[in-house]
């Protein structure tokens, strides 16, 4: 396929939050985050990314069938990857990150 209609593409993103674990609203809480994005730069900080990963496997079929809400995990997805491209951290992406993104600072 050389390319998707805009339907696909959201079911992609949709089985995307199949294959990576996301942090239930508790454990974003306890960590004294407010956010996904916010979560994961604290287990990179912190070094303990790599543990999280190991004690948060995600076997895609279980979670098709038997996962959490495709509403929570595609919401913290989404936070994740808005969070990692709004690099002037305004709260939102625009034209200013993707200049800082191409090195034009």
């Amino acid at each position: 396929m050389i390319c998707a209609m805009f339907p696909d593409f959201l079911e992609a993103l949709a089985r995307v939050t199949l294959f990576k674990a996301m942090p239930t609203d508790t454990e974003i809480e306890d960590y004294g985050c407010s956010e996904t994005g916010e979560y994961f730069d604290r287990l990179v900080k912190e070094g303990a990314l790599k543990g999280w990963n190991a004690s948060h496997k995600v076997d895609w079929q279980v979670e098709q069938e038997e996962g959490r809400e495709i509403e929570d995990t595609l919401d913290k997805f989404l936070n994740l990857v808005v969070h990692r491209l709004d690099l002037d951290m305004s709260g939102k992406v625009d034209k200013k990150d993707w200049h800082i993104a191409s090195g034009h600072n």
